[in-house]
C-alpha cells in the first residue's frame, strides 16, 4: 500500500481497466527436411529468395533421389505464406562420431573460420582475406564465395554466393569487431577469434612471385644465365614455372620479364600483362600455366616490388565437411585372422557379423564348423546355443534373429542365390562405408544441437536440432515435413513424429500427405488418427528447375501457403478448402466424385481439377474420427483462442485470487471472445449463444484456491463450414407445388 508521511499532494497511476488479449498469428508454418547447406538450427525465413541465400537450392543427392523441401518453401510462398521457419536435418551418430556429418573449416593463426551448419558443401566455400577499404593496417577485408557446383578454377569466377565484410577489427571492443559483424549475418560461415587483438594475416600473395639466386629487390637486375621462377599464389601447390634467363636481359622491370618470358625459344613460353594488370603467362610445353588475378602495376615498374606486395593473395577453400557415412548395407563378415574365399573357418573361433553399425558375434560350434560358404554360415549360427537363427530369403537377403536380444540383423540386399552358393570371403570383400542414411533420431532432434561449435556456445543461444529445435519456436502454428516418406511409402514414423508434437504443444497442426504411390480408393486411409492433423491426396507436379522437365513433389508446403493465404484473406475460421492450387503444373492424378465419395468419409482431403476453376483443394477434415474434431476450422479456432489466451493473461499469475481478479480475467477473456464473435469467428446471434466465460466460486473450490489454483471456464461456439450445399428444388404452379424428394 501507498504511505502518506508527508503534507501535500500525491499523484498515483492505478489500472482500472481489463488486460486486452491479441490474437496470436496463425499462418506462420515451421518445415522440417534436408537441404543443400544451411544451419541446423530453427531459421526464420520470409520469402523463398530468403531460403536460397540461407539453405541453397533444389537437391539431389548422390544416388539421384530428389529431396523436397526447397520445392515445398517455395510453394508455401507461391500459394500466399508470408513466414516460415526451416529446420535443416544432417546425420548424427551419438555412438561412432566419424559416422557424423562435419564441419568444414579452417583454421588460421588468429581466428577459426566454419562453414554455417555440417556437411561436404562446406567444401566448395572459399575466404580470402586481404587489405581493408580504409587505409588502416589494423582492420582487413574478408570475402567468402560458395559454389553449389564444382568451384571454378581460380576460386574467384561465377561464384553462387558471394558475401564481402569489409574493415574488420581485431579488436573485441571496436564497432566492426569481426565476430559480432560476420556471426548471425553470414548465410556461409561463423568465426572465432582464437588469439586477442591479432589481425589475421592476409591470403598468400597471388600476385607475382619472383626468386632468383635469393630474394630480388628493386634495383637488382638478373642477367643472362640466370635462372627465374615465377610462382602463382605461393607455396608447394602453386603453379610454378621456371624459365633461363637468355640474352633478352637483364631483367629488372616487367617490360624486361614480358620480353625474357616470350623470348624463351625453346619451349615457346609467352606472357603478357592485360588491360586489368594482371599477369599471364601461357607454356605451351605443358610446364603449366599461370594467370595471376590480382592488379599488378604498370609495364614499367621495376620486378622487385612484386616480391613485397601487400595485396590479398587467391582465396581458400575451407576443408574437412562430411555429410557423415552411413552403414554398407552388405553383409561384413570378420574373424580373428580374417576371412578370404577359400579359408574355412574352424571351431572355436569367433564371427562377427556386421550389419550397418550393428554388430554381433557368434562362436563357430564343433557342429557347425568348418564355416567357408554362405550355407555354412547359416548352419552355425542356427547352431547358437543361445537360439540365434539365420536364414536366406527367397531373394537372398541373409536374416539373422537372436532371442536373446543381443540384437537382430536383416541385410537387404540380395547377397547370394537361396541355395547358399558362395564363398563366404566374398562379403568380407564387399566395400565399406555406404550413402548416408539420416536415422529416425536425426529428424526427432538432439539436445542440445550436437553440431552447435563449442567454442561458440558461450555466445549463441543453446539450441536444438530436428523436430525439437521446431518445438521451441513458439511462433509456429502449422508444421510440415517434405521427406515425410523419407523411410519408403510404407513407413509413417515421421508422421507419428509431427502428430506427437502437435499433440503434446497444442499450438499447432500437421498438415501430412498420402504416400506418392497411394491410389484413389479403400486403400488410402489417413497415416495417423489425430484432431491436430490433415492428409492431402495426390501429390503435385511441378516444373523441375534443374532439368526443366517435371517432376513430382508432395504436397504439404503447397497446402500450407493455402492455410496462411486463407487465414489473412478471411481468417481461421474458414475452412482452408475450396481453393486454388498456385504454382504447380497439374495434378498427379485426377479424382472423381465417386473416388471422393470413398476417401472423404475416412479424413482424406483430395486435391482435384475442376474445368474452369483450376486445381482446387477440395477437402477440409481431419483425420480424427471423433465428430466433434472433424473440421480442420474448428480444431484451428480452438487452438488460436487456447494459445491467444494462454500468451495474453500471463499477467494473472501470482495476482491476488480474489473476487476482483476474477471479474477482471472474465472481462479480458469476454472482450476478446466478443471480438472474434463480430468477426465471424464464433456462431450465434447474440454474444450469448457464440460463448460463456466464467470464473468465480462456482468454478473453484476452496481448496483450488488454497492450492494456489485459479479456474476459468469458458465455453465457444465455432462455426463450421457448408461441406454438404444441398438445393431442394421443386416445381410451383400458381399456389400449388410439386416437391421432388
Amino acid at each position: 500500500m501507498p504511505e502518506y508521511l508527508y503534507p501535500g499532494v500525491y499523484v498515483e497511476e492505478i489500472d482500472t481497466g481489463n488486460k486486452p488479449i491479441e490474437g496470436v498469428s496463425t499462418s506462420t508454418c515451421g518445415f522440417l527436411g534436408i537441404a543443400e547447406r544451411g544451419p541446423t538450427s530453427a531459421t526464420l525465413i520470409t520469402s523463398f529468395d530468403d531460403y536460397t541465400r540461407a539453405f541453397g537450392s533444389y537437391v539431389k543427392d548422390a544416388n539421384g533421389t530428389d529431396h523436397y523441401l526447397a520445392y515445398s518453401v517455395e510453394g508455401f510462398f507461391q500459394n500466399g505464406g508470408q513466414r516460415c521457419f526451416v529446420q535443416r536435418v544432417a546425420h548424427y551418430d551419438p555412438v561412432t562420431a566419424a559416422n557424423s556429418a562435419a564441419r568444414a573449416k579452417v583454421a588460421l593463426t588468429n581466428l577459426t573460420l566454419w562453414a554455417i551448419g555440417p556437411g561436404i558443401f562446406g567444401n566448395n566455400i572459399a575466404y580470402q582475406i586481404g587489405p581493408a577499404g580504409l587505409a588502416d593496417p589494423t582492420l582487413f577485408k574478408l570475402t567468402v564465395s560458395y559454389w553449389e557446383g564444382t568451384p571454378s578454377p581460380d576460386l574467384m569466377s561465377s561464384p553462387d554466393l558471394t558475401e564481402v565484410y569489409d574493415n574488420l577489427s581485431a579488436t573485441t571492443t571496436a564497432s566492426t569487431f569481426f565476430e559480432s559483424e560476420i556471426n548471425g549475418a553470414s548465410n556461409l560461415v561463423v568465426i572465432k577469434q582464437s588469439v586477442a587483438g591479432g589481425r589475421p594475416a592476409n591470403n598468400s600473395q597471388a600476385n607475382l612471385q619472383v626468386s632468383a639466386n635469393g630474394s630480388l629487390s628493386p634495383t637488382q637486375a638478373l642477367t643472362a644465365g640466370k635462372t627465374l621462377i615465377l610462382a602463382a599464389g605461393g607455396g608447394a601447390a602453386a603453379p610454378t614455372v621456371t624459365f633461363t634467363v637468355n640474352a633478352a636481359g637483364p631483367i629488372k622491370t616487367v617490360a624486361d620479364l614480358m620480353t625474357a618470358v616470350n623470348a624463351d625459344t625453346k619451349v615457346g613460353a609467352k606472357a603478357y600483362l592485360d588491360l586489368s594488370r594482371r599477369f599471364n603467362v601461357l607454356d605451351t610445353q605443358g610446364r603449366g600455366n599461370i594467370t595471376v588475378t590480382g592488379t599488378l602495376a604498370a609495364a614499367g615498374a621495376d620486378l622487385g616490388a612484386f616480391a613485397a606486395t601487400t595485396q590479398a593473395g587467391p582465396p581458400l577453400l575451407l576443408t574437412g565437411g562430411s555429410d557423415g557415412s552411413g552403414p554398407n548395407s552388405n553383409l561384413q563378415v570378420g574373424a580373428s585372422a580374417g576371412i578370404v574365399p577359400g579359408l574355412a573357418l574352424a571351431d572355436g573361433e569367433t564371427i562377427t557379423l556386421t550389419s550397418g553399425a550393428t554388430v554381433k558375434a557368434f562362436v563357430v560350434n564343433a557342429a557347425a564348423g568348418p564355416i567357408k560358404l554362405v550355407s555354412d554360415l547359416i548352419t552355425a549360427i542356427n547352431a547358437d546355443p543361445f537360439g540365434a537363427k539365420a536364414s536366406l530369403d527367397a531373394a537372398g537377403h541373409f536374416n539373422v534373429l537372436d532371442t536373446q536380444n543381443r540384437g537382430n540383423l536383416t541385410v537387404t540386399d540380395a547377397l547370394a542365390g537361396a541355395g547358399g552358393v558362395g564363398a563366404l570371403g566374398a562379403f568380407a570383400t564387399a566395400p565399406t562405408g555406404g550413402t548416408v542414411q539420416l536415422s529416425l533420431a536425426d529428424f526427432t532432434g538432439f539436445d542440445p544441437d550436437p553440431f552447435t561449435i563449442p567454442a561458440l556456445a558461450a555466445t549463441s543461444t543453446a539450441a536444438k536440432s530436428g523436430l525439437l529445435g521446431l518445438g521451441d519456436v513458439d511462433e509456429i502454428s502449422l508444421l510440415c515435413c517434405p521427406e515425410e516418406f523419407y523411410y519408403g511409402t510404407a513407413n509413417f514414423q515421421i508422421a507419428g513424429l509431427l502428430q506427437q508434437q502437435c499433440e503434446t504443444l497444442k499450438d499447432r497442426f500437421a498438415i501430412l500427405e498420402a504416400p506418392s504411390n497411394a491410389r484413389p480408393d479403400q486403400t488410402n486411409t489417413p497415416s495417423v488418427n489425430s484432431e491436430y492433423a490433415a492428409y492431402y491426396f495426390p501429390w503435385l507436379v511441378v516444373t523441375n528447375p534443374l532439368s526443366g522437365v517435371n517432376l513430382l513433389v508432395p504436397p504439404c508446403g503447397h497446402i500450407a501457403g493455402i492455410y496462411a493465404r486463407s487465414d489473412t484473406d478471411i481468417g481461421v475460421q474458414k475452412d482452408p478448402a475450396n481453393e486454388v492450387i498456385s504454382g504447380i503444373v497439374q495434378l498427379q492424378l485426377p479424382i472423381n466424385n465417386q473416388q471422393q465419395s470413398i476417401l472423404n468419409p475416412v479424413g482424406v482431403n483430395c486435391l482435384r481439377h475442376f474445368t474452369g476453376a483450376g486445381n482446387l483443394v477440395w477437402g477440409g477434415r481431419t483425420t480424427s474420427n471423433d465428430p466433434d474434431w472433424k473440421y480442420i476450422n474448428v480444431r484451428r479456432i480452438f487452438i488460436f483462442v487456447e494459445t491467444s489466451i494462454q500468451r495474453g493473461t500471463q499477467w494473472v499469475v501470482f495476482d491476488i485470487n480474489s473476487d476482483p481478479t476474477w471479474r477482471r480475467v472474465v472481462r479480458s477473456v469476454s472482450d476478446f471472445l466478443t471480438s472474434l464473435w463480430r468477426d465471424g469467428v464464433l456462431q450465434g446471434a447474440t454474444k450469448d449463444e457464440a460463448f460463456f466465460v466464467k470464473c468465480d466460486n462456482t468454478t473453484m473450490t476452496q481448496a483450488d484456491i488454497d492450492n494456489g489454483r485459479l479456474i476459468c471456464v469458458i465455453g465457444i461456439a465455432p462455426v463450421k463450414p457448408a461441406e454438404f450445399v444441398i438445393f431442394r428444388i421443386g416445381q410451383w404452379y400458381g399456389g400449388t407445388d410439386v416437391t421432388e424428394l
